[in-house]
């Protein structure tokens, strides 16, 4: 279910605690239903199907299918076991969900390495735009706006920096002074129908924001 700020609760999601996981948020301004709670459970399966064609699960990856009275999702938990200080890898959760409203979340983990994820403007926006392009892909016919948002958690092992150095450095820069989940907030409406060609400026604009609020986070 969507909460008021266009994040939606993704029931039974459980992330790894030290994993950096990405979200993208289109969130439905219709405040009410769109799809009928019938048509939540073969929902699941098309999310599974395109979110492997969209490179959001691996074509290995076990993916878990669910719904309730409220939204359809289909997740992975993949591999999250730690691995050398210097392999980068991408395992984690991830997965994509559709609330009864219409309100859509696509979310997977950051590359990192045992030192954490280094993140700056260009690769998270690189990093939502295929999420964003899933979520348009997913969105039900009856929503005609929606605002789209963002969110990062945990940022404990999140810096600013250049992504490419991940797994070449051997020591850290400074760390987040809080936990607290960066959440950008859903204050722009655009219309499905314009969507497609602002993806990459909605993207750009997503990893600022995220990047402005790690800012204060230092």
């Amino acid at each position: 279910m969507s909460n008021r700020s266009g994040h939606i609760k993704l029931p039974g999601m459980v992330a790894a605690g030290y994993i950096p996981v990405l979200e993208a948020h289109l969130a439905a301004v219709t405040g009410r239903p769109v799809l009928p709670v019938s048509a939540l459970q073969s929902l699941a399966s098309r999310l599974a199907r395109d979110g492997r064609d969209a490179g959001l699960f691996t074509e290995s990856a076990s993916v878990d299918l669910g719904a309730d009275t409220n939204s359809a999702w289909a997740k992975s938990c993949a591999d999250t076991a730690r691995r050398a200080w210097d392999q980068v890898t991408r395992s984690g959760p991830s997965g994509v969900a559709v609330d009864r409203d219409g309100s859509v979340i696509a979310f997977k983990p950051l590359a990192r390495d045992t030192l954490g994820a280094l993140v700056n403007q260009p690769y998270l926006a690189a990093e939502l735009e295929p999420m964003l392009r899933l979520g348009h892909e997913v969105l039900p016919s009856g929503v005609s706006e929606f605002a789209p948002a963002a969110g990062l958690e945990p940022i404990t092992q999140v810096m600013g920096g250049d992504p490419a150095d991940v797994g070449y450095r051997n020591s850290s820069g400074m760390r987040m002074s809080t936990s607290r989940p960066v959440h950008t907030t859903a204050d722009v409406k655009v219309t499905a129908a314009a969507l497609p060609a602002a993806i990459p400026e909605i993207a750009r604009e997503l990893a600022a924001r995220i990047l402005a609020e790690l800012r204060t986070r230092r």
